[in-house]
């Protein structure tokens, strides 16, 4: 494949609530070996920084609608086969993290994140999180939904929601299809949507996200042959592992205690999907104090009161653990943040 570095079920048969013009098509490109490159910049430009990598040969075919439904991003693309590469240096140039949902037309396609690859056929229903380095792969040309959500509100309702991207939940299943029903309504009623209520935006986005955790929280456990019990246990130590960043004796032991388990138990919970619970203590609190150095302006709190309000007691410490978890120190992280947001549009 030819690689264009970069810095950075098809839901109808033309893109529903989409304009009648094409935000971008490659066509437009008079020189054909340059035009996997500017389907790259697009990408990059209209949802976040990626690599792309194309066949050998001219890259011919690249079309693209964006229609954008309160915090929502839904594209409409189709395009000859290509394979796109989150890289941990895109990750880092990211100011907000997004889940992002392909739904193929007619062709499967494969997620692979967190040394799991998930296949999916047309009408599946699959996902990746832009918090972590994936790839998505598309082995043939095709028409495709790509949905691109923020990742506050799935994790709101389904914490442990990166233990199940790359996964496939089929089709066939009644939340899927569902979820798929009430997209396909929101994009019918696009235009009217727009025209509404910041208040029915964001109601758009929680009936979404409410449905999304329902189309692949349940399935996940009749899969792994878990019982709603244990999916349950879990989820509460997350939602009190989140609510208690900020107590420096927040640790597993703090955590069973809480709920009534016993500290092994609650462990082999975890361990069950290949997670340490003092590691993802440890990643939290690093993902929390990621989104606030984010932040633009006063809002963005010293990196020293930072590390307190996330439950560090050692400022240095806090450094430590920030660069084993993202590659950069607090302080380098910011000037990434601030660079990206003055490249934006309207930055």
């Amino acid at each position: 494949m030819q690689r264009a570095a970069q810095d950075g079920t098809e839901i109808g048969t033309r893109p529903q609530g989409a304009d009648t013009d094409l935000l971008f098509d490659v066509a437009s490109v008079p020189t054909p070996g340059r035009r996997a490159g500017a389907w790259a910049e697009a990408l990059c430009e209209h949802y976040y920084p990626l690599e792309l990598a194309t066949r050998p040969g001219d890259f011919a075919v690249g079309r693209m609608f964006i229609r954008d439904i309160a915090a929502l991003r839904v594209g409409t693309l189709e395009c000859d086969p290509m394979e796109v590469r989150l890289r941990p240096e895109h990750v880092r140039k990211q100011v907000d993290e997004f889940y992002m949902i392909p739904l193929t037309g007619r062709s499967p396609l494969t997620l692979t994140q967190f040394g799991r690859t998930g296949d999916l056929r047309p009408g599946d229903l699959g996902f990746v999180c832009t918090g972590a380095p994936y790839v998505y792969s598309q082995p043939e040309r095709d028409r495709f939904t790509a949905l691109r959500m923020p990742a506050g509100p799935v994790r709101d309702r389904i914490p442990f929601a990166d233990d199940l991207t790359a996964r496939t939940f089929a089709g066939d299943t009644a939340m899927v299809a569902i979820f798929l029903d009430y997209l396909r309504s929101c994009l019918a009623h696009g235009h009217a949507l727009d025209r509404g209520q910041p208040s029915e935006q964001s109601g758009v986005l929680k009936c979404l996200a409410d449905l999304l955790a329902l189309a692949i929280s349940a399935p996940a456990a009749a899969d792994s042959g878990e019982s709603a019990v244990r999916t349950a246990h879990r989820q509460r130590a997350l939602r009190f592992i989140d609510a208690n960043l900020a107590r420096p004796e927040l640790r597993p032991g703090l955590v069973a205690r809480s709920l009534g388990l016993s500290p092994r138990y609650l462990q082999r919970l975890f361990a069950e999907q290949g997670l340490q619970l003092s590691g993802l203590i440890r990643g939290r609190r690093i993902a929390e104090a990621r989104q606030r150095l984010a932040a633009a302006g006063p809002a963005r709190p010293s990196v020293t009161q930072l590390a307190f309000d996330v439950g560090f007691t050692d400022p240095a410490h806090f450094s430590r653990a920030f660069r084993a978890e993202t590659g950069m120190s607090p302080s380098a992280f910011i000037e990434a943040s601030r660079e990206a947001a003055r490249e934006a549009p309207g930055g």
